[in-house]
């Protein structure tokens, strides 16, 4: 009996995640546009715009706007979602935010988890940290044992603190840990990994663009895990945002990422290419001429000498930057988020600007300096 209602537990949630998504509709292939229109989709996920809610996620139905209502609905230990190996997202553990996947939301305890899902591991920590007031305790002191000696075997665990011990007896022995799990920990790859190559599965599930070593392209699998590491955080929702963070400087053009089938809107918001060339909007830079770096607004000075006008530093930074522009005039300063959000606006005379960032949470940013000289964008990451 036990193994019919777990069947028809299966059973029930394929159904309705097959009220949501078909995977016929997704089409890697398409080019969709690279505008911010957001749309929740019915999977609780936020899409830059209907076409990539449709082509890259096999969404059947949304609504406009942004998605809202995530909260930090941390898992216990023991709880599982099925054999499945459709990703789910990043939920909070006690081994912390982490990748997980099963054959939906309802877990092995009857709760509905869909909540406690986020896209990103950035999304997961902000929410979790800020909001969750229950802490699963991982540490126990009075377990440390060193003299107890453990077998020399290499049977790894992943203890609760994220840190891979030989094994058990080690855990907590030498480390006092109260749960851990088999196997090596999973580390988080650096930001803007190259991706080209790993495997992630043979789902048709889109992850999103990330970097190939040059440029950027789209990747498809069942989560962001291989090689027991998480590369979440290498991967975007659009390719302007994976080209704007992670294409490389030495390079300007990507004859790839050309595709004249791509219905670009047409409002000038002039972008200045790598080339020295003015495009009537980013998305004619990247699809039309496979521009991979550009700065905001019409060429001015040569792109690549204003860029050695702009220093900013240090970068990663925990707080403090410090701007050198030798650029004449005042300089207008704006602080934004990699989807474009305005964050912070100064503006200084001098041609040195001390700037505090410490208010702002973790993550990647774009800093823009305009000037009677030109605009230039940088990014830079808070740690």
């Amino acid at each position: 009996m036990k193994h019919i209602l777990a069947f028809l537990f299966i059973l029930g949630s394929l159904v309705s995640s097959a009220q949501c998504i078909d995977a016929t509709l997704i089409n890697l292939n398409v080019m969709c546009p690279a505008i911010w229109a957001p749309v929740c989709g019915c999977d609780g996920n936020t899409y830059s715009n209907t076409c990539e809610a449709t082509n890259y996620g096999g969404v059947t139905s949304w609504t406009d706007g942004e998605c809202t209502g995530l909260t930090c609905l941390p898992i216990p230990t023991g709880v599982d979602f099925g054999m499945c190996d459709m990703a789910l997202g990043i939920a909070m553990t006690d081994s912390g935010c982490v990748s997980l996947s099963g054959c939906g939301y309802i877990g092995s305890d009857g709760i509905d988890y869909s909540l406690g899902f986020f896209t990103s591991s950035y999304a997961c920590n902000a929410s979790c940290l800020e909001d969750t007031t229950v802490f699963i305790e991982c540490i126990d002191s009075t377990l440390i044992d060193l003299n107890a000696i453990c077998p020399t075997v290499f049977l790894p665990v992943c203890g609760c603190n994220n840190i891979t011990y030989v094994n058990a007896c080690e855990a907590v022995n030498y480390g006092g840990v109260l749960t851990y799990t088999d196997g090596a920990c999973i580390e988080q790859a650096p930001l803007c990994s190259n991706v080209s190559g790993l495997d992630f599965g043979l789902c048709q599930m889109f992850l999103g663009f990330a970097s190939n070593g040059t440029s950027c392209s789209g990747y498809s699998g069942c989560g962001y895990i291989a090689g027991n590491i998480d590369y979440s955080t290498s991967f975007y929702t659009t390719l302007e945002e994976c080209l704007s963070n992670c294409a490389s400087a030495s390079n300007c053009v990507d004859s790839t990422l050309i595709n004249n089938a791509i219905d670009c809107i047409a409002i000038y918001d002039p972008v200045c290419g790598c080339d020295g060339i003015t495009y009537g909007n980013s998305c004619v830079a990247i699809y039309y001429h496979g521009i991979m770096n550009y700065t905001s607004g019409e060429c001015g000075v040569g792109v690549n000498e204003l860029m050695e006008q702009i220093e900013i530093f240090p970068n990663p930074t925990n707080g403090f930057i410090q701007i050198n522009a030798d650029l004449g005039g005042r300089k207008e300063l704006t602080v934004m988020t990699i989807s474009g959000q305005t964050v912070l606006k100064d503006s200084f005379l001098n041609k040195k600007k001390t700037l505090d960032l410490s208010s702002l949470p973790p993550g990647m940013y774009l800093v823009k300096i305009t000037s009677k000289d030109g605009n230039v964008t940088q990014r830079i990451i808070k740690e």
